[in-house]
């Protein structure tokens, strides 16, 4: 998903589908307007992720430190994600 701004309850709903995929190994959410709440849902949800190599999350500028900081927890438990797209 690039360029489409997405709420809260969709992203949740998202990370609901794709937690246990055995197939999605990117997810790219380029520019759709995530905040921190948002990226803590994603973050939560790639802590027990195992497939899921590549998160792109270039161009929300509304993560903030909050979203940053749940990130950097995931970080730490998440052996899988090998690339994780912060670009501006």
């Amino acid at each position: 998903v690039e360029y489409v701004t997405l709420s809260l309850d969709e992203v949740r709903q998202l990370a609901s589908a794709i937690a246990n995929s055995a197939t999605v190994t990117r997810l790219v959410l380029v520019s759709c307007g995530l905040g921190a709440q948002e990226v803590v849902v994603i973050s939560d949800m790639l802590r027990s992720n195992t497939v899921i190599t590549e998160l792109m999350l270039d161009f929300n500028r509304q993560i903030g430190p909050a979203g940053a900081q749940a990130l950097a927890e995931m970080l730490k438990i998440n052996k899988t994600l090998k690339q994780l797209g912060l670009y501006e």
